[in-house]
């Protein structure tokens, strides 16, 4: 459990092994791969901004 805390994006996988439920891997996976979603959804939104900025400073 603490290698899911340290490095979730590897040691997730580790719960495909017999035993463990079906909910337990899904919220692993989406535990997981949080930090991908947010860091894509912040660069989205940074690049927008920035794109807002070079628009309103060639007026």
């Amino acid at each position: 459990m603490f290698g899911l805390v340290a490095v979730p994006a590897f040691f997730v996988w580790f719960l495909f092994l017999p035993g463990y439920g079906r909910s337990l891997r899904i919220v692993a996976l989406v535990y997981a791969f949080m930090p991908l979603i947010f860091a894509g959804v912040g660069m989205a939104v940074w690049l927008v901004f920035w794109a807002f900025l070079k628009i309103a400073s060639s007026l």
